[in-house]
């Protein structure tokens, strides 16, 4: 498919897409009230529902849970809740100091890959390293996704996650549930930070723009305006500080292998040290039924995988190993031959070692040591396969080692020949016991990991943990590992994108809470003060907009209120070009391959 029926075919899916969610808004929701984006109810008002709708955007908020957000400020605001209340402050303090570091760490993060970009569209750069798996991922209606590179290995720090392109299509759901989740943990931390410092929360809700889910949490603005300075770093970035701990959470959940302990307890068991479980196997491929799901690969030609030792993945590692045999191979078994009948090695047929007519067939170019001298198609799995049923064949290393009445053949040097060992479980052997065969691929080995026509899911997928019992189904743990992957990613590139000092973004206030911060520092309480209230960030619904005219009059002639805002407009502007630069260079570099 081109680039243009691509392109074309996504813009009808989301076409219909929101054709339905209209239709289904009409039919469902006909008299649910509809209110503009910048409507913020009072937070005396309960409204169930109240809906807005454009054309590529959906909004549902609803004010249900005010009455909670006013319960757990009572709740903090109690005697005996003290200590309680000192250790949220406390806690969520160091979240904004967290803050600090991770908006200079987005910002170097955003600059490292307009670098990186650059350098590899202009060609100067090898890629070279592993790269930083950090999700690009929207919040509402922000810019449009980086288009990064494909695959991790490219050099470019920011690797995006798109259905279909980096990931596979049936992950959608792993990674909706994921951003969903991580979204509104980001949001509970506004949330509770609103009641612990007694700010009204007017309405919560879900968005959907373009494709993008979000959440949100409105709060009154005139509360967020009289708080002190420390109070507004830990409102804006609680959401933040909400998702590093969430991530270092499902990173130390992978690194202490939690996952394996609660795998073991679901029934399955770990067989990394030998082999492979076969969870996948794409359809129509021509492995296809000779690799039953479930079965175990223990051997990649004469390597076991429990062989590889060092930090890459045993079954990446030995497919991506060259085809072609070298002549200073040391290796006795690749170079020896199997004695065979020589009439009936003459009457086998010729056409698979012609380059005009070779194609992808169930034999092998086989050529016959001197004074013989023939190149002939055999099927190789009786000599290259070690089962049972496979005749034996005596070894040689030329024509002299067998009878009058054979000759020595072995596959031709081009041949790309792979050897599979499976160890297949008893549900899939005729007399229900476990038993070892031997698949022999006839093509490139890397082929075994390239990608099927019809999603990003390699040939053959693997996994290292085996099912106990047969009704175990073998995705399941892909799939944990897969959503404790995506968890992780999301949730450190929701805390690294929402730190960007862009002006809709928790950046935005956290720049302003830290500029008072420091002329705190510097000059005293009142110098703070005057610079007065500052605009803070979209999804908040409190620091945006400027204010009364005193105010607005007031940041015009104060001097430290004007080098404040020359400051934000100044990150603000560099952090939309730097994003601008990356999606630009992305997009380049992602079109040139």
């Amino acid at each position: 498919m081109s680039l243009f029926s691509a392109l074309f075919t996504a813009l009808y899916t989301l076409a219909g897409l929101w054709a339905l969610i209209h239709l289904a808004l009409c039919l469902l929701l006909p008299h649910t009230p509809r209110v503009e984006l910048s409507y913020y109810p009072p937070p005396s008002d309960r409204s169930p529902i109240l809906l807005t709708t454009t054309v590529l955007l959906l909004t549902v908020r609803t004010t249900r849970l005010n009455a909670g957000a006013d319960a757990l400020a009572a709740w903090f605001g109690r005697a005996r809740r003290g200590g309680v209340r000192r250790a949220a402050k406390a806690m969520y303090t160091v979240g904004g100091a967290l803050a600090a570091g991770g908006m200079l760490g987005a910002l170097g993060l955003l600059g490292w890959t307009a670098v990186r970009l650059a350098g590899r569209g202009l060609g100067r750069w090898a890629v070279q390293g592993a790269a930083v798996n950090i999700a690009r991922v929207w919040k509402r209606d922000e810019l449009p996704a980086t288009f990064a590179t494909k695959r991790a290995d490219s050099g470019i720090p920011i690797y995006a996650i798109i259905p279909g392109v980096t990931v596979p299509l049936s992950h959608i759901p792993l990674l909706v549930f994921a951003l969903i989740s991580s979204q509104i943990i980001h949001e509970v931390g506004h949330f509770i930070t609103a009641a612990l410092e007694n700010v009204p929360v007017l309405s919560v809700g879900l968005s959907l723009s373009i494709v993008i889910p979000s959440a949100f949490v409105a709060l009154s603005r005139g509360a967020v305006r009289e708080l002190p300075v420390p109070a507004r770093l830990r409102v804006a970035s609680s959401g933040a500080f909400h998702n590093i701990v969430l991530y270092l959470i499902f990173s130390g959940i992978t690194h202490a292998h939690i996952d394996r302990a609660f795998l073991g307890a679901l029934g399955y068991r770990d067989v990394s040290a030998w082999g492979r479980v076969v969870s996948h196997v794409q359809p129509g491929s021509p492995l296809e039924g000779y690799l039953p799901l479930g079965s175990i690969v223990t051997k990649i030609d004469d390597d076991l995988l429990s062989s590889v030792t060092d930090n890459h993945d045993a079954w990446t590692a030995l497919l991506s190993q060259p085809d072609v045999r070298k002549a200073t191979e040391e290796s006795e078994d690749g170079w020896l031959g199997w004695c065979v009948d020589r009439r009936w090695f003459v009457d086998q047929p010729a056409a698979c070692c012609s380059p005009e007519t070779a194609s992808r067939n169930a034999t092998a170019c086989f050529v016959a040591y001197p004074p013989l001298a023939l190149e002939r198609c055999v099927d190789p799995v009786p000599y290259l396969g070690d089962s049972v049923e496979a005749p034996i064949h005596m070894r040689c290393a030329s024509a002299v080692e067998c009878s009058a009445d054979h000759v020595c053949v072995r596959p031709r040097d081009d041949q790309a020949l792979l050897r599979l060992t499976v160890h297949l479980p008893a549900w899939v052997t005729p007399n229900a016991h476990t038993s070892d065969t031997t698949v022999v691929w006839n093509g490139p080995r890397a082929e075994i990991l390239e990608e099927g026509t019809t999603d990003i899911h390699p040939i053959v997928g693997v996994t290292t943990y085996a099912p106990r019992l047969r009704l175990l189904p073998l995705a399941l743990p892909g799939l944990l590992s897969a959503l404790t992957s995506y968890f992780s990613a999301l949730n450190l590139s929701l805390f690294l994108f929402n730190l960007l000092p862009l002006s809709f973004l928790d950046g935005a206030p956290c720049v302003s809470a830290f500029f008072d911060i420091a002329v705190l520092a510097v000059s005293g309480p009142a110098s703070a003060a005057s610079l007065g209230p500052a605009p803070g960030d979209v999804e908040l619904g409190a620091l945006e907009g400027g204010g009364s005219p005193f105010e607005r009059w007031h940041m015009r002639f104060d001097v430290r209120a004007r080098w404040k805002r020359r400051l934000e407009r100044g990150l603000h502007l560099l952090s939309a070009g730097l994003v601008g630069v990356c999606m630009l260079l992305g997009m380049i570099v992602g079109l040139g391959g």
